[in-house]
Order: C-alpha cells, then structure tokens, then sequence
C-alpha cells in the first residue's frame, strides 16, 4: 500500500502513521502449542484500523524470521522520521532472564522485543508497541532442543541459542522492558508483567483484543483509548486481567482523528 494515512499530534503539524500487526497460530509447527485466536486477533486488530482512517496497515501472519526481517525492512523504507508507527503483536511470548522475546511462526526463533522497539524507535518521531503475548511456557520439545534468538533485522545470522530447559525454568509472562528511558516510545501489554493472558474461545477473539479492536475506532487520544482498554480488559475477565502500559510519548496521539467539539 502506498497511502499513508493522517494522524494528528496535539501541538504538532500533522504527521502519518504506519501500522503493522504480527500474528500467528503455530498451525504448521510441532514445537509449540497451537493458539485459537491469535490470527483472529490480527484480522481484527488490522480492520479496526482501517476503520480508524489508518491505510498503512500491514497484516503479517505466520512468519517466519526471514519475514519479520524483510516486512520491518519495508515497514521502515515507508516512515519518515516525524512518522507514529503502531505495532500489534498477537502470538507466544516470553521471558528469559529479564528479556523478553516474541516466538516466530516456526516455533524455534525467538525475537527479542528491545531489539525491534528500539529499531522502530530510531526511525520514527513516535512509537507505540501492543503486545498480546503473556502466556505459560508453550513448548512442547524436550529440555536439550535449543532456540535460534535473531535480532528481527540486521546484526549476525550466527544466532546465539537458548534451551527449552532455560525457558521452562524462567518465570511466567513476560517481564518490564528496559530499553525505554529517553525513547519517544510506549509499550501497552495485554496484562500486568508475570501474568498470563487469555487466549479466549475459538474463533471469538481474545478478550484484549476484542476491545482493543473496538476502542481503537474512538475519536480520542491515545492516552484515554489505552486508558478505557484497561478499565474494559479488567471488566470482561473478572480481574483476572489488567492490562499495563509502560513508556510515553511527548505528545497526543490521536489514531481516530481529534474528538468533535461542539462550535462556540
């Protein structure tokens, strides 16, 4: 898509954004558990935004390392450097001694989160990351079989590797990120740092994305919208899930366009 769609920043000049979403079931993998919803959610998430008056929108499922690479590279030729990119993750995530890795759709590489913020982050003025991925250990392979761990752009194809063992004795969820402080970057996440979130019934959505996806359509700022996903999240699952925002950005994102004032 060559459109760009126009966003508008409180106090700025008006600016594009670029939205791209992540998805995968793990259908074609024997390592990992397969997930009910998670290209669902990417569908979702993907006509919300075109709801929204997003056009830049770039729907990714089932991918592999070589194309996490190849659609950033392009996601990244697209921006300008006053740009918002918006990035929606739907798949297994985890921790590992404090990092935190995003699984591709092989179910044998891991993407370091850190890496890809901080690549989209040096690019664009704004970035705001949503990540649905807080769930237990999803491997199904013997403690021996290790994990390729690729930086999702750039850097060696020699990848350092990580042990199924390693990842069974690692806490649940996912962790805080560290890479935040001085960035123009915000990370909402679909639960609080060591929890899980649910999956939801088949072919219904999650619970966090079903009202991502209806919230996203409101002409608010970003600010009010990750605000009303949280107190919404927190109603649906009973407590049991409270979504939890980490970073800012400078400025108001407005996703929806502006609210419509009544004229004096």
């Amino acid at each position: 898509m060559t459109a760009i769609a126009v966003i508008w920043l409180s106090g700025t000049a008006s600016a594009a954004t670029h939205a791209i979403i992540f998805a995968s079931d793990y259908g074609s993998s024997k390592s990992i558990a397969k997930l009910a919803n998670a290209s669902f959610d990417g569908r979702l998430i993907y006509e919300a935004f075109l709801k929204a008056g997003v056009t830049d929108v770039q729907l990714v499922l089932d991918a592999d390392a070589d194309v996490w690479e190849k659609e950033l590279r392009s996601l990244l030729a697209r921006t300008g450097s006053k740009d918002t990119v918006i990035f929606y993750y739907a798949g297994h995530g985890l921790q590992v001694a404090g990092a935190n890795y995003f699984v591709a759709a092989d179910g044998e590489t891991l993407i370091g989160v850190d890496p890809v913020i901080s690549l989209l982050a040096s690019h664009v003025e704004a970035t705001v990351m949503i990540i649905d991925a807080c769930r237990n250990n999803p491997f199904r392979t013997p403690d021996e079989v290790a994990l390729k761990i690729d930086p999702a752009i750039g850097g060696s194809r020699s990848l350092p590797l990580l042990s199924i063992g390693e990842v069974r004795k690692a806490p649940r969820g996912l962790a805080q990120l560290s890479e935040l402080r001085g960035m123009s970057a915000m990370v909402l996440f679909s639960t609080e740092p060591g929890n899980v979130a649910a999956d939801g019934e088949a072919g219904k959505g999650s619970p966090f994305a079903t009202v991502v996806a209806r919230e996203l359509v409101r002409r608010a700022s970003l600010n009010t919208v990750i605000r009303r996903i949280s107190l919404a999240v927190n109603k649906v699952t009973g407590g049991q899930q409270s979504p939890w925002r980490q970073g800012d950005l400078p400025f108001d994102v407005y996703v929806a366009g502006m609210p419509n004032f009544p004229a004096p």
